[in-house]
């Protein structure tokens, strides 16, 4: 069967009182099996790990490689609602994963800085890369970037296929030079996607720029929501889709799961022609990232 490896430690997230088994792996499930794809994981749990090995092996995970570190926790997070204002907390950064193997294709997603740099560089290289878990501050108590946490990734010899991130994340990513990196990198080949939430996505590729709309109704909880996202994106990517195709079906495949719905191929095919698609200048990538 044809695999994504995923390269990020399993999670607890607690959200309202109860804990749920979580992390990119985890998510990745549902939009990489739109393609036929199954998901391995690479990454490490702590002495508490037992839960979420069972719940990952019952929702279908493989297991590339799973490191057992009984001197820590579990990577554990808190997530908080205010209205429609979320809030991370850091409970516990979990175990770290320095000794990998590379395997292709892989979508490369830390959590919570899991990945040290040099770990990083091996594994950048025609990845899917995820930035969320790069400039995430390693520390206990509520979420905080750190600037410029990605800016390496305009000298590193061998780039992401495709950079993945929300835009708070890519502000952060390359802090002060965010406009000139983010059309370098497509210049340079990669695949640039910044997520709006409901607003939809842009995605970056060579000179031109699209912005692909929301499809579907407005998750609750959008925890793991860009983990489908990119899966499904890369699972597209994989099968011969052009970059904004891609986008397309896998923006469905998160409005299905939004919806409390399996994503299929053949349900994402019949809404295709209802995600709205307009080329957009570099001037509102601008705007939009200040």
């Amino acid at each position: 069967m044809k695999r994504l490896v995923v390269y990020a430690n399993p999670t607890y997230d607690v959200i309202g009182g109860s804990i749920r088994v979580g992390g990119p792996a985890y998510y990745a499930v549902m939009g990489a099996r739109v393609y036929g794809y199954e998901v391995a994981v690479y990454g490490a749990v702590g002495r508490d790990g037992h839960r979420a090995i069972v719940e990952y092996r019952r929702v279908g995970v493989r297991f590339e490689k799973l490191v057992f570190n009984v001197d820590e926790a579990t990577t554990r997070f808190r997530i908080e609602y205010e209205g429609d204002r979320r809030t991370l907390f850091v409970e516990e950064p979990g175990p770290v994963l320095a000794h990998v193997e590379e395997r292709r294709p892989r979508i490369v997603s830390p959590v919570l800085g899991e990945l040290p740099r040099s770990t990083l560089q091996r594994l950048v290289g025609g990845a899917y890369l995820d930035v969320q878990g790069l400039v995430r501050r390693r520390a206990r108590g509520v979420v905080e970037y750190v600037e410029g946490a990605c800016l390496w990734l305009l000298e590193a010899d061998n780039k992401p296929r495709a950079i993945h991130g929300d835009t708070g994340e890519i502000r952060a990513c390359f802090a002060g030079r965010v406009g000139e990196a983010v059309r370098r990198l497509s210049r340079e080949g990669v695949e640039l996607i910044i997520t709006m939430g409901y607003r939809g996505l842009l995605i970056a590729n060579g000179d031109e720029v699209y912005r692909v709309g929301a499809w579907g109704p407005k998750s609750p909880d959008p925890t793991g929501m860009g983990d489908v996202f990119l899966a499904a994106y890369a699972a597209g990517r994989e099968e011969g889709l052009e970059p904004l195709d891609a986008a397309r079906r896998a923006a469905i495949a998160c409005g299905l799961r939004a919806a409390g719905l399996t994503p299929k191929d053949e349900e994402i095919e019949k809404h295709e022609r209802e995600v709205r698609v307009e080329r957009v200048s570099w001037d509102t990538v601008g705007e939009l990232l200040g």
